[in-house]
This record gives C-alpha cells, structure tokens and sequence, in this order.
C-alpha cells in the first residue's frame, strides 16, 4: 500500500536530467523579474523564449539580478534543478552560476509592440468559437456568421465548394473587404463588430502581402473586436501574428470550410440522434400508459364479476331459506 508521500519519493528518484544536459549549460531567452521577494538573497525569476512565449524559471543571485533588464535577450550559464515542492508537483529550473549575464539584444520597436499586444490578449475574455457555434446549432438555430473576403479572389469558390451543403446550417453574411488597406480595413472590422454577428470568419489564400496580418495596427483591431474572430488566412506554413490572436484558426479557407461543413453535420448527427431518443422514451411512457389502461380494466372486469358472483350467491340462499320456511 503506498502514501502519496512514498509516490512524491519514488517519482523524485527516478527523475533525472538527461546527460546531454546534466552539466552546465547555456540558456538564451527573454528576461522577465518576477516580484521583489528573494529567498537567502536569491530570486527565481523567468525566462521567456523568443517564439513560442515558452518559459522556464531561472534562479539568480542579487548581483545579477541587478545587472539585467526586463524584456532584453540574454544567455544566462547554469545547471537545471528539479524539486519537489508538494503534492507530487515537480519543478524544474536553472540555477545561475556564472556571475554575468550575456546580454545578446535589445528588442525591437516591433517586438515591443507585439508584446504588448499579447499582454493586451492576455486580459482578453477568450472564445472557442466552434463550441460556440455547435450550442447555437443544438438548439436548432442557424449562426449568424460573417464571411470577409477580399476583393477579387478565388478562394471563395474553394470556401464554398468546401462548406457544400453545410451552408444550409448557417445564416451566412458574405462582405469584401480590401486586405491591403489598414484604415479600411479597421473601419471594416468596427463595422462588423455593431452587426451582432455570432463570429467573424476571415478567408484569404496564401501567395504575397500575408505580412499585412502581422502588421501591429491590424492585430489590435482584431484585438479591440468583441465578436469572435477565426483566421482562415494563407497556407500550412504562413508565419503570420494574426493566429496568436485571434479566437481559434485554419491554415486556409478550404480548411475552414471543411470546419464548417465537419460543425454542422456532427451537431445535425447529435440532434437527430437526441430526437430519436425521446420518441423512444414517448413510446416507453405510451406502451406503458396502454398497459395501465389494459390492468385497469382487467381489474375493473374482475371488480364486476365478483359483484355479480355476490349478488347470485345471496340469491341462491335466499331463495333456500324460502323453501325452508314455506
């Protein structure tokens, strides 16, 4: 029989940090302070890699901790730790012991701005639209959902060809939009965001100006929309901002459209299933209504025949105790 301390100290045990990083090594990423509070003089701070907001906790000392500055890149040399701090809860570290810290860069405007943006995002209520979009569709109503294209495109008959009958299962609101343009664009996406739609899809291929999503302008607008927004922008491998900041997201219209088509024909599935269900049940309750009836009556009939059987019995001795007496 084990304890949950003997699972913490068995686990603690066999957790060990693989050779190829057991000895010192040298960990680059973006520096982040956590609080004023140190422990014996050192503070445990954060360590934030440069694209993919991944982070491990760094332990440094007070000196270096004085030399560094928030949201500067550095290489810090140090050995990684794993502790047990409770209810089997392990956590693993670098503790710091070179005595410098190597600053490698200064962020740029724009990576300054991003993270501002995802600090924006961050206190931003978030949305699954697709779980969204499936409780409307159960309650056998169609979603009202805007579809922003740009101008002349051919990726609208690849969305469509891709949604197919789908499309029947939305209240759909095709609107162009020019996917070039900051200001129009922005005016766009207010404009929509008054029109109470239950999400916003935007759709555009892959091939040049893809930067135009990762443009910081575009990414706070997107940001400042209450309505949900889904990304069906570019390719597999476009590397564009807008997917960190938008409700969810597919590599292309065609995927999107797919999405939709996959939403709507489960969720039809799962309502019909549901129907079939309770005429099953009604059916149950009927038959058992009809069987009720039937002992009813069967009782009803054996109540009467027993009356019957009464009344011919108190016949029979009356007509006996007449002859008697006669």
């Amino acid at each position: 029989m084990h304890t949950p301390n003997s699972i913490s100290c068995i686990l603690k045990s066999n957790l060990r940090i693989p050779d190829t990083i057991n000895n010192q090594i040298e960990l680059k990423g973006r520096y982040k302070k956590n609080g004023t509070k140190d422990y014996n003089g050192f503070y445990f701070d954060t360590l934030i890699d440069e694209n993919t907001e991944e982070s491990i906790v760094i332990k440094v000392s007070k000196d270096i901790r004085d030399q560094l500055e928030n949201d500067y890149i550095y290489s810090f040399t140090g050995v990684l730790v794993i502790s047990n701090k409770k209810d089997c809860l392990f956590h693993c570290y670098l503790s710091v012991t070179d005595t410098t810290a190597k600053l490698e860069r200064r962020i740029s405007t724009k990576e300054e701005q991003i993270l501002k943006l995802l600090e924006k995002k961050s206190g931003k209520k978030t949305s699954n639209i697709s779980i969204e979009l499936e409780d409307i569709l159960l309650k056998n109503i169609k979603p009202k959902i805007c579809l922003l294209f740009p101008q002349r495109t051919e990726v609208r008959t690849e969305f469509w060809d891709a949604l197919g009958s789908g499309i029947n299962m939305y209240d759909c609101h095709e609107i162009q939009c020019n996917f070039g343009n900051i200001q129009e664009f922005t005016r766009c996406i207010d404009s929509l965001d008054s029109q109470k739609y239950d999400a916003i899809f935007i759709l555009r291929g892959g091939g040049e100006g893809l930067d135009f999503f990762s443009n910081c302008e575009v990414i706070n607008c997107i940001l400042e929309c209450n309505t949900p927004i889904f990304s069906g922008v570019g390719h597999g491998d476009s590397n564009i901002l807008l997917r960190l900041f938008v409700s969810e997201y597919k590599n292309n219209p065609t995927d999107t459209g797919h999405h939709l088509a996959k939403l709507a024909e489960s969720t039809r599935k799962r309502v019909e299933d549901q129907f079939e269900s309770n005429k099953n049940h009604n059916n149950v309750i009927k038959d058992k209504d009809t069987i009720i009836e039937v002992q009813k009556a069967q009782i009803d009939e054996l109540k009467k025949n027993k009356m019957i059987y009464i009344l011919a019995t108190a016949a029979t001795v009356a007509i006996i105790l007449f002859m008697l007496i006669g």
